[in-house]
């Protein structure tokens, strides 16, 4: 999976972070329907960093990891800043785009990958088992989850693998890994599910009777002003 490090490139998250907001800025000052989802998209973005670094969150069901699918639209945006971060995941991901156009264009193969339904912060989510991303790497793993990076990447990869050492370490150096342990319930998905669906209905159902209170009112309304007009004439 790794890459030689001659080829790797120093990237500025803090530029980048500036740049963001300029962006939102200039966006917020030009603000119709247009800009307004673009600036939502934007703020989206701004959250996957967090001192200094890309947030990579990962949930583990059982001894799989997954990603969440909204990340992936996320993170393979056509905006500047993502274009300057995306070589560097794909470094990470190494058939991230290929995924990528499976899932926008929801093709045959979509209902083929290895995909979850959790539910997380109130949210529904659809999660995607790295595998699919040609991610079977251990290291990663152990070193996400390390209390000394410097003793482990030595110790995981070997004192005399240069390379490997320096591509971990490079990788870390922008991102910020957090793997969360997710307890797989399908009938508390399920619960939650259902309990959304009836919220939804009873909105649904309130607004139906609103909108029939009011035609009642508009039409009783309009009775009276008949009988002012009728009254008027008389």
């Amino acid at each position: 999976m790794y890459t030689s490090i001659m080829y790797f490139n120093n990237l500025n998250i803090i530029n980048i972070i500036k740049e963001l907001n300029n962006d939102i800025k200039e966006l917020s000052i030009n603000s119709n329907n247009i800009y307004s989802k673009a600036l939502i998209k934007y703020y989206k973005i701004l959250e996957l960093f967090e001192n200094d670094k890309i947030k990579f969150p990962i949930f583990q069901i059982d001894n799989n990891y997954y990603i969440s699918e909204n990340y992936i639209k996320l993170i393979n945006m056509q905006t500047n800043c993502i274009i300057k971060i995306n070589n560097i995941i794909n470094k990470i991901l190494p058939n991230l785009i290929q995924i990528n156009n499976i899932i926008y264009n929801n093709t045959k193969e979509y209902n083929n990958l290895d995909i979850k339904i959790i539910f997380q912060n109130n949210e529904i989510l659809k999660i995607i088992n790295l595998k699919e991303f040609n991610f079977n790497d251990n290291i990663f793993i152990k070193l996400i989850n390390s209390k000394n990076f410097e003793e482990d990447v030595i110790k995981y990869c070997g004192a005399f693998n240069y390379n490997q050492i320096e591509y971990y370490r490079y990788i870390f150096k922008y991102f910020l890994f957090s793997i969360n342990e997710y307890n797989f319930n399908l009938n508390s998905i399920n619960d939650n599910i259902i309990n959304i669906i009836k919220k939804n209905e009873q909105l649904e159902k309130e607004n139906r009777e609103n909108r029939e209170l009011i035609d009642n009112l508009t039409k009783k309304i309009e009775k009276i002003q008949l009988i002012l007009d009728d009254y008027e004439y008389i």
